[in-house]
């Protein structure tokens, strides 16, 4: 079983009882439905690599674990009461931790949502991890220091749509090619204060760069 089938299990664990499937593609993951009157994806590449749909997770599932029903009925909206959470989940060989947040936005429009999924989505994972620790099976989680965990481990992906970042795509591009990360000045405080490493890439980079490279196993 590898390190992501093992995450995915666990989380099933809890989500079973409220949504059959927490598990979604690259692709679908990015579908943007701030427009209901047009299809969009801001990923279309490779699709074969699967990803835990955090969304689903927390709307479907953890809010229901954290809140009463009466509460819940009480809202036009469970979504209101969900915690925000970052696109996917996905785990490589090497147990290193990917967040990736899809947007169709502009970078400087798209600061808010990031940074406060960033942290929510790793409160929600943290805690359910360290409180179940006596039967978790998730190897080389540090239960002594979580917040140290996500300083080695864990690296959060923003891709964002060419169209919103016209005037960035040349710098962007190119620091891709020079080996380099484009970072924001809020994607650069993730990384020095939460996360191992925090960037954003556009799709053809992202897939160049990421999806071409992931393994599982």
């Amino acid at each position: 079983m590898t390190n992501y089938e093992r995450m995915k299990s666990f989380l099933e664990g809890f989500s079973q009882t409220f949504v059959k499937n927490i598990e979604t593609t690259l692709h679908d993951a990015s579908f943007d439905n701030s427009d209901k009157n047009k299809i969009l994806y801001v990923y279309n590449g490779k699709s074969e690599l699967k990803i835990i749909n955090m969304d689903e997770f927390a709307q479907k599932a953890y809010t229901k674990l954290k809140f009463f029903p009466e509460e819940i009925a009480e809202r036009k909206d469970i979504n209101d009461l969900a915690m925000a959470t970052v696109d996917g989940f996905i785990i490589d060989k090497n147990n290193e931790w990917f967040f990736i947040e899809f947007k169709n936005q502009s970078c400087s429009n798209a600061r808010k949502s990031v940074v406060e999924k960033a942290y929510q989505n790793y409160f929600m994972l943290s805690a359910l991890i360290y409180g179940n620790k006596n039967s978790v099976n998730i190897p080389y989680f540090d239960f002594s220091d979580p917040i140290m965990f996500a300083k080695k481990h864990i690296t959060y992906i923003l891709v964002v749509s060419e169209e919103k970042n016209s005037e960035d795509v040349p710098k962007m591009h190119g620091l891709v090619l020079a080996g380099e990360k484009f970072r924001p000045e809020y994607m650069n405080k993730l990384r020095h204060y939460l996360f191992k490493d925090a960037y954003v890439y556009l799709p053809s980079d992202f897939e160049r760069c990421f999806v071409n490279n992931f393994k599982y196993a």
